[in-house]
């Protein structure tokens, strides 16, 4: 089936039959389409339109991923040989064209099964540290003492993690710090990356500084030992999102929102005990916390 559906920015409508699409459809904005498939010969027509707009324009969409995208870049890869003859006014081969395109992607990405090779022989390991030089100099003249820190996975020829720090502006905005790159996840290399952060930012074994971060089991450890005085928090999302693995509901977002927003004891107790009556369980892992 072929369509480009457009959305808005509200909740869409959504059709158990298969044979009905509804599209963009939302309590805030009238815009609603909706098509259906004629049972007698299969072809589909638009049934419903209300083309008035009252939502912004949306410029991320589900459909345009990678796969919808080389079904777009592939005639002009094709076409590649007949632009350049008809540039040069020269005959080329199928294969000097090849070429000269595998070429120009070596340049853009590198020689990644060399690297490879050369990293496989010689045993040897990748790491690296940057620090944004303008936003150093911000955290030392206002110098708020939090820091947050996270890993994620990198995809694509290049495995390995990136460790990221934020900090926070007078505006209470999180703002890039540093990036380091690393093999895997782990005690090491959180050790060997905020020993870089504290050299690069003047941190020492007794700065008085708040770090958030989410509950890998290395991240910990790291700032046990170079970092001993400072206070750790947890993400309060990495925290949900482990959360509703196992308790899903409003009630228990609700009740967690409750919890690690408040800053009064008694309203703290009262969102433990709302925690409680829902789930025990849940109030334990978090009474833990």
């Amino acid at each position: 089936m072929n369509r480009g559906p457009s959305k808005c920015r509200g909740k869409g409508g959504s059709s158990k039959n298969k044979n009905v699409v509804k599209v963009g459809e939302s309590n805030k904005c009238p815009w609603k389409l909706l098509v259906s498939k004629w049972k007698k010969d299969g072809d589909w027509a638009v049934k419903t339109y209300e083309k008035e707009h009252k939502c912004l324009q949306t410029r991320k969409i589900k459909a345009c991923n990678y796969k919808f995208l080389s079904k777009q870049i592939l005639e002009p890869i094709r076409a590649l040989k007949e632009h350049l003859e008809r540039k040069y006014h020269i005959q080329m081969s199928d294969m000097k064209v090849f070429m000269a395109k595998e070429k120009s992607l070596e340049t853009i990405r590198g020689i990644y099964w060399r690297f490879k090779l050369e990293t496989q022989t010689q045993r040897s390991s990748f790491k690296c540290v940057c620090v944004v030089g303008p936003h150093k100099q911000d955290f030392a003249v206002g110098k708020k003492d939090f820091l947050g820190l996270d890993g994620a996975f990198m995809k694509g020829l290049y495995p390995g993690m990136i460790l990221t720090t934020v900090g926070l502006d007078g505006n209470n905005c999180t703002y890039p710090m540093t990036y380091g790159v690393v093999e895997s996840e782990n005690c090491n290399s959180w050790t060997w990356f905020l020993k870089n952060l504290g050299d690069d930012l003047d941190l020492h074994t007794n700065s008085n500084f708040t770090f958030i971060t989410d509950r890998h089991e290395g991240v910990l450890p790291a700032f046990a030992k170079l970092f001993p005085c400072t206070e750790n928090r947890f993400c309060l999302l990495h925290i949900h999102e482990n959360m509703k693995r196992k308790y899903r509901g409003k009630e228990f977002k609700d009740c967690l929102w409750k919890y690690a927003t408040t800053s009064i004891v008694q309203k703290f107790n009262l969102a433990m005990e709302e925690l409680k009556k829902l789930n025990n369980d849940a109030y334990v892992g978090l009474y833990v916390l």
